[in-house]
């Protein structure tokens, strides 16, 4: 009996502990910024922003305490209780969220999934736990994580198709224009470097011609303006303010929506990719999704999962 009351007492606090957890994650997510929309169109300056902010880390930190604690439940109590305990946990913490955090609204059809996979998990990580022999605990849930990530990257899969299908040719633009902007952000001092240097050349030419050093020695005055003017010119080129200035008149194209249009109809494969962006643009955000799943919330939840467990807090 006393042994009874004892584990209802740590299922409970670990109920508690982990919808405090998911409900602190969410309001960490809210507060990143981080959008479906940023991650569908592969924008990734917006992606480092957020990648860059505290609120994105914090909600990954908590997101996995909360999952770590699910796989200690599955580890260690009762099939019953412990999927009981991480749903109900879940399903409130996301409740509460879709209420108080508006913005995530858009992650809605990714939380059945991920229910469903917290569920598989559970028997994964159980049959896993029984079967192996060496460093099972790590194996097990390593196994159970990948199938969750798994179930979640569906989600998050349909999730992009839904908004992606009614606003397709949208979209595609969007994506068609973000990717040069990415392209030509990445490469923006190589392309200035490329501006300055064609305007060296050029105004270096000039002054060299024997046209040039007619009108220079001409004695009329408005020739011998612009021959100074041309000389200041070719002084200026070189000065890092000129360049300053440059980049900046470059990066301006990049805010061009009459440039863009022109550049996004050199995109390769644009038809194609037009015709199936409402398939390509949610493998996009998936694999960026498993990306970031595999290497930062598998790798944290293994360690604190495997922690607990051998701990059995109970």
């Amino acid at each position: 009996m006393l042994e009874k009351a004892k584990a209802n007492k740590s299922l409970l606090i670990a109920f508690v502990i982990s919808l405090a957890c998911m409900f602190i994650a969410m309001f960490f997510l809210e507060s990143a910024n981080l959008s479906i929309d940023k991650i569908l169109l592969f924008d990734i300056y917006a992606i480092k922003e957020v990648l860059f902010s505290a609120n994105f880390w914090l909600f990954t930190l908590f997101f996995c305490i909360a999952n770590s604690i699910f796989l200690y439940l599955f580890a260690s109590k009762s099939q019953a209780s412990s999927i009981a305990a991480s749903l109900l946990s879940s399903a409130l913490a996301f409740l509460s969220a879709y209420f108080l955090f508006p913005s995530l609204k858009q992650f809605v059809v990714i939380i059945p999934f991920y229910l469903i996979g917290l569920v598989i998990c559970e028997e994964i990580l159980k049959t896993r736990l029984n079967e192996l022999k060496r460093f099972k605990t790590i194996r097990s849930v390593s196994a159970g994580l990948s199938k969750m990530l798994l179930l979640t990257g569906l989600g998050l899969f349909i999730a992009g198709v839904i908004a992606v299908l009614p606003q397709q040719e949208q979209y595609a633009e969007k994506f068609e224009q973000t990717f040069i902007k990415s392209f030509m952000r990445l490469g923006l001092q190589s392309s200035t470097e490329a501006v300055v240097n064609n305007q060296r050349y050029l105004i270096l030419e000039i002054i060299e011609s024997n046209e040039f050093k007619a009108m220079e020695s001409a004695n009329c005055e408005e020739n011998k303006n612009f021959a100074r003017y041309m000389h200041d010119m070719a002084q200026q080129i070189h000065s890092a303010k000129y360049r300053e200035d440059a980049m900046k008149e470059v990066s301006k194209m990049l805010d061009d929506e009459e440039f863009l249009t022109k550049a996004s109809e050199h995109v390769p494969f644009r038809a194609l990719t037009r015709q199936l962006s409402f398939v390509l643009l949610p493998i996009n955000a998936v694999l960026l999704f498993w990306l970031f799943g595999q290497i930062f919330i598998k790798t944290i939840c293994i360690c604190i999962a495997t922690l607990l467990i051998k701990m059995q807090w109970s």
